[in-house]
């Protein structure tokens, strides 16, 4: 394709020379319509796809993330970073002549759209995460495609694949980094002196470092790569200019590579109190206040808390039906989030918050307004055990702290206001879970 817009120039340096009174009549649309075709011709010579840089956020607000896209001459097949390497979504894409020529996802794509999706709820129920999915195209060769966000404006990079990248290991790559850097906070070290903090916050590092004796604060956004991550631009701290990074799990830090920077370093740092993801497995009994049949008892129940998915997630079971509680790998929090939990006992359960002050919002108003009633787990180490705790959701609608779970009862799997069953199954109150030691 290359050859081909070599000559390409080459016959339109010529028609300068020979016949620029033909070059100038050339009408716009003609002009346009040999954009567009020229582009989708591009699109299509990368036999393996194309590798797009895609940020989030006006202004790179939330960072960056890493697409891989191959174009057909109608559809598009995408992977996505934080999906599985094997998982591929195909839709419909255009290269149009508006204003400009642009390339166009227009049929949906929950890898793309979905940061275009508004979100519901707050004050702007039709805020998104200001991601774009039409792109005007700046520039082009066979090697790498600059576009920038029609609505947003933010720049957005493809990069043509090599034919012999696999792509579902790329992606797995790439999980991995995130998966295992997964720090909130970081040490920024030079030489090994400490000399600064990073947080990151979603794909941006927010970095703080001393200057001559002030305190320097800025936002840089950047995306992870297969074996690390990368700013979107250079960035200049403690009088060093940084952009790229390998990470190292053994030792839980960033090294940079770029020339002149191999002394600075990012290293993990864990909260203080920070419970890691095995801390939390095993045997607990439940001290309680149960709800059920009309009658509130004190009770000890059974409790077993086991793996659902490494690092990220856990089954309770014990109580009338498995729940399944969040793991914040980064702040070492485990959390509960209202859900659906299934056909049990003739109806399908619900389980929610519940204040047993004022009452509840059936699960099904969480699912109709976008908002999922929780709990944190506040722990105590020694003897190891947790309660849980309103995470400020309910607080905030209901002008009082949730202190029960219940599970609510639905007639039809579809948990939504019509199938609602009035009354609860369960309700379980004053929870005090302390770990069994075995």
């Amino acid at each position: 394709m290359i050859y081909l817009l070599m000559a390409l120039v080459c016959f339109g340096l010529q028609s300068c020379l020979f016949q620029e009174e033909d070059y100038f009549d050339d009408s716009s649309a003609n002009r346009a319509t040999e954009e567009v075709k020229q582009y989708s011709e591009l699109l299509e010579s990368a036999s393996n796809g194309w590798r797009m840089e895609y940020y989030i956020g006006q202004d790179y607000a939330l960072g960056g993330i890493t697409l891989l896209c191959k174009f057909d001459g109608q559809r598009v097949t995408m992977a996505s970073q934080g999906y599985e390497g094997d998982e591929t979504i195909s839709s419909l894409y255009k290269v149009v002549s508006e204003e400009a020529t642009m390339l166009t996802f227009d049929t949906y794509n929950a890898f793309i759209h979905a940061y275009a999706k508004p979100q519901g709820g707050g004050s702007n129920p039709n805020a998104n995460l200001q991601g774009d999915y039409e792109f005007i195209i700046k520039e082009a060769s066979a090697e790498k495609i600059v576009m920038q966000g029609k609505k947003y404006g933010n720049t957005i990079v493809m990069y043509a694949l090599p034919d012999d990248l696999n792509w579902e290991a790329y992606i797995n790559s790439v999980n991995d980094v995130e998966e295992n850097a997964f720090f909130i906070q970081y040490q920024l070290l030079v030489d090994g002196n400490l000399v600064g903090m990073t947080q990151r916050s979603n794909y941006t590092f927010v970095i703080a470092y001393n200057d001559g004796g002030n305190i320097v604060q800025e936002q840089s956004p950047f995306l992870f790569t297969t074996d690390g991550f990368r700013f979107r631009e250079p960035v200049s701290l403690a009088g060093v200019t940084v952009q790229n990074f390998v990470w190292d799990p053994s030792s839980e830090l960033f090294t940079c590579t770029d020339e002149g920077a191999t002394n600075v370093k990012m290293k993990g740092i864990y909260p203080e109190g920070y419970i890691k993801y095995n801390d939390y497995l095993g045997n607990y009994t439940l001290t309680c206040k149960m709800y059920k049949d009309n009658n509130l008892t004190d009770e000890e129940l059974p409790i077993s808390i086991i793996e659902d998915v490494e690092n990220k997630s856990y089954i309770l079971k014990g109580l009338i039906g498995d729940i399944v509680l969040d793991y914040d790998r980064g702040e070492g929090i485990m959390s509960f989030k209202t859900q659906k939990v299934g056909y049990i006992s003739g109806y399908y359960l619900g389980c929610t918050t519940y204040c047993y002050a004022m009452g509840f919002y059936p699960t099904y108003i969480s699912y109709q307004a976008g908002l999922m009633f929780g709990f944190v787990a506040n722990v105590q180490q020694s003897p190891f055990g947790f309660t849980f705790e309103d995470d400020g959701v309910f607080e905030a609608v209901g002008g009082a702290k949730a202190d029960y779970m219940a599970f609510d009862r639905y007639s039809a799997p579809d948990y939504s206001q019509s199938s609602y069953v009035q009354g609860v199954a369960r309700m379980y109150g004053e929870m005090v879970f302390m770990k069994v030691e075995e």
